[in-house]
Parts: C-alpha cells; sequence; structure tokens
C-alpha cells in the first residue's frame, strides 16, 4: 500500500507542476507557448525535455525486457538515439532553426521549408503521425505492466487509467511539460541506478553473468552484427525527425542554447543505457523463469519495498517524461499540416488551440487501445524509429546536396517510408531490421531521381539558401 501511496503523490505532484507553470505562464491559452514555448527555453530544460523522449518508458522497460533474452545489446536502442543528436546538431540543426524563424512549429513544416513541397510536407505527417502513434501506445502499457501489479488490477483497466492521464498531462502544453520532465528525470536516474547496483551486488560480478548465461549477453552484437548496427542506424537518423529534438530548437533563445541542451541530454542517455540493460541481464541469472515484461520492477522488489517503490517511480518519471511530450507531438502534427493546411486555411489562434487540445483527447483513447494488444515493447518502438529514418537520411542529403529536389525526394520518402513500415509490420522477414530494406530502396530512389533532373542546383534548393542566407546570424 505504502507504494501505491508513493506514486499516486508523485504523480499528482508532478503534474500540479505543469499545470502550475503553464498557468502562470498563460501557455494553455497561447498558441506560440502551447507549441514551441514561446523561445524561451534555457539550456536546462531543454536538456530535460529531450532527455524525456530518449528515456521513454517503452525504451526503458523495453530495454530490460530485451536484454533478459538478449544481453547488454539492448542499450544499442537508446545509444542510437543519442548518436542521432550528435549527427542532428552538427548537419540539420540551423536549417530546423531558420524554418522556425519563418514560422515552423512543426516537423514537416521544415521540410515543406526545404523542399518547397506540400506533398513532401504531407509525406511526412504521415511518417510523423505513424510512427508517435506507435511510440504513444507503447507508454499507456509499459506504466500499466509496473501499477498494475501493485494493486491488484487488470492491466487492461490500468493501461485505459494510465491514458486519460497522459492525455490531461498533455493539455498543459510545452512549458509545463518541461517543469515536470526535470522532476520526472532526476527520479528516474536515481531509481535505475540504485536498482541496477544493488543487483550487481546480489549477483557479484559479471564473470558470474559470463559463466551462467554465457559471454555473449554481456557483447553488444546479439542477435546480430546486421540487426544491431540497422537498429543503431535506424535510430540515429530517425532522430533527425525527432518532434521533442525539433521542438526544442524551435522553442530555445538561440540555437546555441538548443544544442547545448540537447547535447548535454544525449551524453546523459549514454550512461543511463547501461542501467535498464544491466538490471534485464542480473535480472535473468536471479529470476530465469521471471516474465521479462516485468522484470525490472521485479529484480527492484527483491531489496525491499522501499527500493520496489522507487523503481516503480522511476519507470512512472520515464513514461510520464515521454507520453505527454508524444501526445503534444501528435496533436502539433495534426493542428499545423493537417487543420490549417487541408481543412481550414484561415483558422484563428483560438481555433487551432481547440482543435490541438481536441486532438490530444482523440489520439490518446485510440492510441490506447492500440497499445494494449502490442506485444514486445522494444521491437514496436525499434520499428518505428525505423520507419521515419528515410526520411531523416533524406533531409541530411537535401541538406547539402544541391541537385536534390521536391520531387526526388517526395518519391524517396514516400517508397522507402513504406517499404520500412511493411517490413516491420510483417514481423521483420528473415530476421532483416525495416532500416536496412526502407533506407535501402529511399536512398537508392534519391540518387537516381536527382541525377536525371537535369540540373547542377534545383529549384527548390536555391529559395532554401537564399530564405537561409537572409536571416542574420544574431537571430538565430
Amino acid at each position: 500500500m505504502a507504494e501505491l501511496i508513493m506514486v499516486i503523490a508523485y504523480i499528482v505532484v508532478t503534474t500540479l507542476v505543469g499545470w502550475v507553470l503553464s498557468t502562470r505562464a498563460k501557455a494553455r491559452n497561447d498558441i506560440n507557448s502551447f507549441f514551441v514555448g514561446k523561445k524561451e527555453l534555457g539550456a536546462v530544460l531543454v536538456c530535460f525535455t529531450m532527455f524525456g523522449e530518449m528515456i521513454a518508458g517503452s525504451s526503458t522497460v523495453g530495454s530490460a525486457q530485451t536484454a533478459f533474452s538478449l544481453g547488454l545489446s539492448s542499450a544499442w536502442t537508446n545509444w542510437g538515439q543519442a548518436l542521432g543528436v550528435f549527427v542532428f546538431v552538427f548537419t540539420v540543426s540551423k536549417l530546423y532553426r531558420v524554418a522556425g524563424h519563418y514560422g515552423a512549429y512543426s516537423v514537416p513544416e521544415a521540410f515543406e521549408f526545404r523542399f518547397d513541397s506540400k506533398k513532401c510536407r504531407m509525406v511526412v505527417m504521415v511518417i510523423v503521425l505513424v510512427v508517435y502513434g506507435i511510440l504513444f501506445a507503447m507508454q499507456p502499457k509499459a506504466a500499466a505492466n509496473i501499477i498494475a501489479p501493485m494493486i491488484g488490477v487488470d492491466v487492461t483497466i490500468m493501461t485505459w487509467i494510465m491514458g486519460i492521464i497522459f492525455v490531461i498531462q498533455a493539455l498543459v502544453g510545452l512549458k509545463g511539460i518541461a517543469a515536470m520532465n526535470v522532476v520526472h528525470s532526476a527520479i528516474l536516474y536515481i531509481g535505475c541506478v540504485v536498482v541496477g547496483v544493488l543487483a550487481w551486488n546480489h549477483v557479484g560480478s559479471l564473470d558470474i553473468v559470463r559463466e551462467t548465461l554465457g559471454g555473449e549477453f554481456l557483447t553488444i552484437t546479439q542477435p546480430s552484427v546486421s540487426t544491431v548496427i540497422g537498429n543503431a542506424a535506424g535510430g540515429l537518423f530517425a532522430f533527425i525527425l525527432s518532434t521533442s529534438l525539433v521542438a526544442n530548437v524551435y522553442s530555445a533563445k538561440t540555437k546555441r542554447t538548443a544544442n547545448a541542451g540537447v547535447l548535454a541530454a544525449a551524453i546523459l542517455v549514454v550512461i543511463f543505457a547501461f542501467f535498464p540493460a544491466l538490471i534485464g541481464i542480473f535480472g535473468k541469472i536471479m529470476y530465469p523463469d521471471g516474465e521479462a515484461g516485468t522484470i525490472l520492477y521485479t529484480v527492484a522488489d527483491t531489496f525491499g519495498p522501499a527500493v520496489g517503490a522507487l523503481a516503480s517511480m522511476a519507470i512512472i518519471a520515464a513514461v510520464f517524461s515521454t507520453a505527454p511530450a508524444f501526445l503534444l507531438t501528435l496533436s502539433t502534427t495534426l493542428t499545423r499540416d493537417f487543420y490549417i493546411t487541408l481543412i481550414k486555411k484561415d483558422a484563428t489562434d483560438k481555433q487551432q488551440l481547440n482543435f490541438s487540445k481536441w486532438a490530444i483527447f482523440g489520439i490518446g483513447i485510440v492510441a490506447t487501445f492500440l497499445g494494449i494488444y502490442a506485444s514486445n515493447i522494444l521491437t514496436q518502438v525499434n520499428g518505428a524509429f525505423q520507419i521515419r529514418a528515410v526520411a531523416g537520411l533524406v533531409l541530411i542529403v537535401g541538406a547539402y546536396w544541391k541537385k536534390v529536389d521536391k520531387t526526388s525526394a517526395f518519391w524517396s520518402m514516400l517508397i522507402g517510408g513504406i517499404v520500412a513500415a511493411v517490413w516491420h509490420f510483417a514481423g521483420q522477414p528473415f530476421g532483416i531490421v525495416p532500416f536496412w530494406p526502407g533506407c535501402g530502396v529511399g536512398l537508392v530512389l534519391l540518387i537516381i531521381l536527382t541525377l536525371c533532373n537535369g540540373k547542377k542546383v534545383s529549384d527548390d534548393y536555391a529559395r532554401y539558401k537564399s530564405l537561409m542566407d537572409a536571416v542574420p546570424a544574431g537571430e538565430l
């Protein structure tokens, strides 16, 4: 009962933190504040907002779950994202910042800024909605897997309760979510590190892992080198389309502030990723017949109710630092790239806010329902990353190759994204992760169509470059 009270108190307090801040900043009634925080976020808030997406509840629980079966290589889900942040900062951070200068709020709007194409924007919109729909759908279930056993409630019922709470929290807007993430990140780091260290001391040493489970459990190439590289590269290129990352670039006081914050988050993630993976590995020794999906909590509970409660709060923190941001991302994309682009082009700020809030509610309900029937959490997350990796690769190439035009970008993203999505939902035929067929097809199409366009510099690149050059460096 004490554990339950602590978790409930934690959820209530962090929700109040977000609502109080958003009320003071009037963030829930102003579109600029609601979506991008009026471009007032400092490096600390940027860091914790970014950390929230990278260490999702699905990645934390999913990493421990996968490590229970495969070992340390499960950490590549987060390591690939961290690498993606570094690539983002040194390739397309300026592109997004300038797009925000010209009024962009979403990822698809930045693609239209580069390629001057509504069709490219629509393709990216669909990719973002599919990918973040999958990512959000994993969050209520991840939280329910921890809380439901504590109070003896059916996991499905608890999943619905979590979904409703996420909807309420998403309605605070970006500034409120950023404030909540400061608390979430601290609890998450402390909880997983404490459980990981205690589990290590309990097992004794890594030599016991090698003797009991085999040396491959401590390698980073399971189940195969191609799978690991595919998952890592998928996470890397997917983060070029990370809506939280892009929102931070739009929302920070300056581009330098944004880059400093997200790079700090990436470094924290590289270190943190070891702990859920090690907990899963040690859990395999401690509870060889245990349930993989709840192994993190099972291991923590070994060390008493206080540690069990801390682990529960850490998992809740991971989920709650991510799920509301995902919902806000989905509603922002629907509002900016569907509602005012295709439905009501002259929508007022108030109408956009109302639509966004209704979208949060609708998406929250539908995605929670779909997430109830998902099986392996980390598999769904990895697949989602690799679907959006295709568009991320196209944007990096398009930012530097002057010949790339809207036609080659559109077809490479469309066909490559479809291939990656089909491959993912088909269950990864032949054991090949979606990154390879999706990005392979997309890149080949991009190169062929670009070489055939007959221009040294495409018209849309020339337009994009002139807009980039017109912005004084001091305004970025």
